[in-house]
């Protein structure tokens, strides 16, 4: 496997290769993942037989190696498109499914900072604003690549601040003749926080800008994100805090209609732990993105996150239903143990309640369903991990995220199954 990423990572970065040590300071991490998913009742109606399940496998591998003493390269391949079933394949379409995910170059220092240029992950798992990166254990297919970013950050820390910054490309046009018209996306960025050398109160703050031409090259549709955030605790209580307000215009609507961004985006989280016949931690999450109650005025306030990955639950999130916080009121609460007689065990409930921050018009109703989850982890060791999902979206009887049904309002069940094998 070694000889394998090594050879990748060479192909890579052949023009930075030629005076450096090959492979110096070579190290090579990864996972091979399979996520099974037996659903039931996707539509809320029983009497529909639309009852699937599937099962998918993931092939992370992450390369990194030292070019001098200045500069080190990574590489990250990802093959994930083959479900149980399918046909075989052969060596040559095996390795044409393999993509490189990541491939950037680290340079330290340069001007005070530190750079990563290339191909690369960007942002947390979660985030209500902006993330690009492997999707989590539950989400169906553990998505489809390309899941990173073309660009370049940086970071520049002294005492207590820290600050980092983003350029990248998003989305490129065909190579074309100079004189063609610029219709490209590209995202910027800025991110400070600041450590109060307590653990009461860590802030932080970020502002990021997303310039859209593909619409039309000359009608720039500018999305912005301002935002704070804060974690901390208090007697042993941890808390984070996140709010986002949008700005920017998009210029390729008239005005008067929805052309200018106005939403915002609330998230608070809370746990607390304590000893009982092991380790127990209890938590709770409250989260709400703006909706645009009128259509058709200058405002759009409905909160637009640049590419946010925010999945709750097994089935709203997993399946797909919810990955931003657009009109979205959810809360919930959960705990999970890890038995003192069995701490390879980990056991975790929760429940969700999902609302509409409007009301959907077609059902006059804001509330959408609650739904139930509980997820057991086998951690067999450190490299060796096996989960169980049972999750049940209860919706209420005129609302349902895929259907708005007057008749028949049946849950819809899910069974997850879940393989992380780290080497």
């Amino acid at each position: 496997m070694k000889k394998i990423i090594g050879m990748l990572a060479v192909v890579a970065f052949a023009s930075s290769m030629a005076s450096a040590e090959l492979l110096k300071n070579f190290k090579a991490d990864g996972s091979v993942e399979a996520l099974g998913q037996l659903v039931n009742d996707t539509d809320f109606n029983s009497s529909v037989g639309d009852k699937y399940g599937d099962i998918k496998n993931r092939v992370m591998v992450n390369a990194g190696f030292d070019l001098n003493e200045d500069a080190n390269a990574v590489v990250s391949v990802v093959k994930c498109d083959r479900s149980y079933g399918q046909a075989p394949q052969t060596a040559n379409t095996l390795l044409n499914q393999f993509t490189f995910e990541q491939a950037y170059l680290n340079l330290k220092g340069v001007f005070g900072v530190d750079h990563k240029i290339g191909r690369q992950y960007y942002g947390n798992d979660g985030d209500i604003v902006l993330y690009y990166g492997p999707a989590n254990w539950y989400t169906r297919g553990l998505s489809a690549t390309p899941v990173a970013l073309d660009g370049w950050t940086a970071t520049w820390s002294k005492n207590k601040l820290a600050i980092s910054a983003i350029m990248a490309k998003l989305t490129e046009a065909a190579p074309v003749p100079v004189t063609t018209a610029n219709t490209d996306k590209d995202l910027y960025g800025i991110t400070a926080s600041y450590d109060l050398n307590n653990e009461f109160v860590k802030p932080a703050a970020y502002f990021y800008e997303q310039k859209d031409r593909t619409a039309a090259p000359n009608k720039l549709n500018n999305k912005d994100v301002i935002g704070v955030k804060a974690t901390g605790s208090f007697k042993g209580l941890n808390y984070k805090g996140e709010y986002a307000m949008n700005m920017g215009k998009n210029n390729n609507l008239a005005p008067n209609s929805d052309n200018k961004y106005q939403g915002f985006a609330i998230k608070i989280n809370a746990d607390y732990g304590m000893d009982f016949m092991g380790k127990v931690v209890f938590m709770g999450e409250f989260a709400m993105g703006s909706g645009d109650k009128t259509t058709g005025n200058k405002a759009d306030k409905g909160f637009q996150d640049i590419k946010a990955n925010y999945r709750p639950g097994l089935i709203a999130g997993g399946l797909g239903t919810i990955t931003n916080l657009n009109n979205h009121t959810i809360w919930n609460l959960g705990a999970n143990w890890t038995p003192a007689k069995v701490e390879k065990l980990n056991l975790e409930a929760k429940y969700y309640d999902f609302s509409s921050t409007q009301k959907a018009a077609a059902s006059n109703v804001s509330r959408a369903g609650g739904e139930a989850d509980l997820v057991a982890t086998w951690n067999h060791s450190q490299n060796v991990a096996l989960k169980l999902g049972l999750g049940a979206f209860m919706p209420t009887k005129k609302y349902a995220f895929v259907t708005q049904s007057t008749t028949k309002t049946n849950p819809t069940t899910l069974v997850d199954l879940y393989m992380n094998v780290k080497f």
